[in-house]
């Protein structure tokens, strides 16, 4: 499992896509929380980051199929997955190796985001006047949303031998799993079970998070979701294996 985690973090930090994509996202979120109209910080007044973590979801969409689109597709264009079937790593093994590297990119994406933290801390008045439980509760919802975004884009990767059509459907599935259930529930029509059906969607486990109220069910809920698509990347896998 190390041996695909190392192969994988090498082969995006020594590309340009990677410094492309960190600068990407800086560049973008820079512009929503100091430049926006309406919504950045020095309109607004108030030294928070809540823009951001409203914003950075929608982003994560397409950014994290972006990074994870070849993580298999690639293997099987290529040929080499078949090697990878016939080594000694298993295939649960190879799955984490590369579900652990796609977080560990995004996770040095969010540790490097930390410097709008800092900048508002020392620009509030009187400095430090930020809620930081806040913050800490919105960086824990986006890192648990980001490690099912990377379980729905390395099953996506593993659908497919092209990365563009493994990106699409990663995005799409993404976009959906966050944000449809939300559209389902103000229809007249589901309006009795409005509720339920919002809790079905990531954005409403997401939300509860990022108030700064860590509950156990909204952390199961995105552990669950996350196992479920890494298991039906194992048995998409498989079933190339036996083909």
């Amino acid at each position: 499992m190390g041996i695909i985690f190392s192969k994988e973090i090498r082969a995006f930090f020594n590309s340009s896509i990677a410094f492309a994509t960190i600068a990407f996202f800086m560049i973008f979120i820079g512009i929503c929380v100091w430049v926006y109209p309406n919504y950045n910080i020095l309109d607004s007044g108030y030294a928070e980051l809540t823009f951001f973590f409203k914003i950075s979801p929608y982003i994560f969409c397409f950014l994290i199929p972006s990074i994870s689109m070849g993580m298999i597709s690639e293997e099987n264009k290529s040929g080499t997955m078949e090697i990878l079937l016939t080594s000694p790593i298993s295939i649960q093994k190879m799955i984490l190796g590369k579900y652990l590297a796609i977080i560990s990119i995004i996770t040095s994406i969010l540790v490097i985001s930390l410097v709008y933290v800092v900048t508002i801390y020392f620009i509030s008045f009187p400095e430090g006047n930020i809620d930081l439980a806040g913050i800490c509760g919105s960086y824990i919802g986006l890192f648990l949303l980001s490690c099912t975004f990377a379980a729905i884009g390395i099953f996506s990767s593993s659908c497919t031998n092209a990365q563009i059509t493994s990106f699409v459907l990663g995005a799409t599935i993404c976009i959906f799993s966050y944000y449809s259930f939300e559209l389902c529930s103000i229809l007249q029509s589901f309006n009795r079970f409005s509720f339920y059906i919002q809790q079905l969607g990531i954005k409403f486990h997401y939300d509860a998070i990022s108030k700064g109220l860590i509950n156990v069910k909204d952390v199961i809920y995105f552990l669950s979701v996350s196992g479920f698509f890494l298991f039906l990347t194992e048995d998409k896998i498989r079933k190339m294996q036996t083909k």
